[in-house]
């Protein structure tokens, strides 16, 4: 490894003000990466470790983020005096960077083809078949079964190991410098998350690229790092080699952090609990339908012929792959989507019930989705997302007693 750094951020602080508010969120925060090496940096959400790297590639909302000191060296130069053409060209062309959620970072209403394109555009000049040829190519290269057919579609056809695919070859079709993985496995399956990282692996070995991987997973942060930096409260409190911080880790909060990582075994089961929610034979068939007047020619059983029950004060895991129909599953249980087959809760068949039948139901049965950012609406405060239920379902409920559950909640 060289001696000297790729990237080398000095002293770098990142406030964000709000009319007389100032939130310092990163406070002098110094640490480099060298040519081919990997560093994690580590923490629990809101810990500074995507502001920090956000700020590499001055991708925060200016004028309301500033940084009062630091410096944010790439091969010499400090990134953060560069005027916006000269960053333009670093962005994706010695840099990139892999968002955390791939579906909000896509555009919806592109094709796979036309994203993957325009980063070769702006940064290659490449055009018409050379550009499609380069295009195919990086889809086989992350793994897309059956790219040339892949072109068309949009990021809603595709599931989510697809998505997280299709930005690492955003990411990498100019064979950046370094790469920036921010959260690349949070929303995935095990086995989905395990390909992803050794493609990852695979990858920067054939690029030879430095890797800085924002994570909270030490799982992850084993598997993949050559060294560590542990972020609290928008400061870097321990640093070194990654089986050092494991092995030897000195700080109280990294000592928090390895001990917070799940441990022990479920209480016994009582058989004799009550019986909350139960099906037999459910089954939810999605018709396929082709020609002009869009005649049903088959079916994809997303779910066929599921047998379950929960009980009372326990929890039934539902596993498997992605596209295996576990969400499509707890969908059909709450009556979001179509089924047959009984759904029975506490003695009663509610899978005749209406929209109108099932809406008392709902303050019982609750669901918390997959994806927050497509899940909550970026309209409405906080306050009032959480709000808003308890509106419908405790209209006797006063002001002030709605702000009070909302604040314990």
């Amino acid at each position: 490894m060289s001696k000297e750094p790729l990237i080398a951020v000095d002293d770098l602080s990142v406030d964000f003000t709000a009319g007389s508010t100032v939130t310092h969120a990163v406070k002098n925060v110094s640490f480099d990466i060298g040519p081919g090496e990997t560093v994690a940096l580590v923490g629990e959400s809101g810990s500074g470790k995507t502001v920090t790297a956000l700020s590499i590639l001055q991708l925060l909302p200016y004028p309301a983020a500033s940084h009062p000191s630091g410096a944010i060296r790439f091969k010499g130069e400090n990134l953060l005096a560069l005027p916006p053409d000269g960053l333009r060209h670093v962005r994706g062309n010695n840099i990139s960077m892999i968002f955390q959620e791939p579906m909000t970072s896509l555009n919806p209403l592109h094709t796979i083809e036309r994203q993957i394109a325009e980063v070769l555009r702006i940064h290659k000049g490449l055009s018409g078949q050379a550009c499609r040829a380069r295009v195919i190519d990086l889809l086989a290269k992350v793994g897309i079964e059956d790219p040339e057919g892949r072109l068309a579609s949009y990021p809603h056809q595709l599931s989510g190991g697809q998505r997280q695919r299709v930005m690492i070859a955003m990411a990498l079709a100019n064979e950046p410098d370094l790469l920036i993985a921010d959260e690349p496995t949070t929303a995935l399956d095990v086995t989905i998350q395990a390909q992803i990282l050794q493609l990852l692996l695979d990858l920067k070995a054939e690029f030879n690229m430095a890797m800085l991987l924002i994570t909270h997973d030490l799982g992850i942060v084993r598997k993949m790092a050559d060294r560590v930096c542990v972020m609290n409260s928008g400061e870097i409190v321990e640093h070194g080699p990654t089986h050092d911080i494991f092995d030897h880790p000195q700080h109280a909060y990294t000592k928090h952090l390895i001990a917070s990582e799940p441990k022990g075994s479920p209480p016994p089961a009582n058989a004799k609990a009550k019986v909350i929610l139960k099906t037999e034979d459910l089954r939810v068939w999605f018709p396929i339908k082709r020609g002009f007047l869009r005649r049903t020619v088959g079916h994809i059983k997303a779910v066929d012929g599921i047998d379950l029950e929960v009980k009372e004060g326990q929890t039934l895991a539902v596993v498997g792959e992605s596209g295996s129909g576990k969400t499509t599953l707890g969908l059909a249980l709450l009556r979001l989507v179509s089924s047959d087959g009984p759904i029975v809760y506490l003695g009663d068949r509610i899978d005749g019930y209406d929209s109108k039948r099932m809406r008392p139901l709902r303050r019982d049965i609750q669901i918390v989705f997959q994806d927050p950012y497509g899940s909550l609406s970026p309209r409405l405060s906080i306050g009032q997302i959480i709000e808003e239920g308890l509106g419908i379902q405790a209209p006797d409920l006063s002001r002030a007693e709605r702000e009070a559950r909302v604040a314990r909640a």
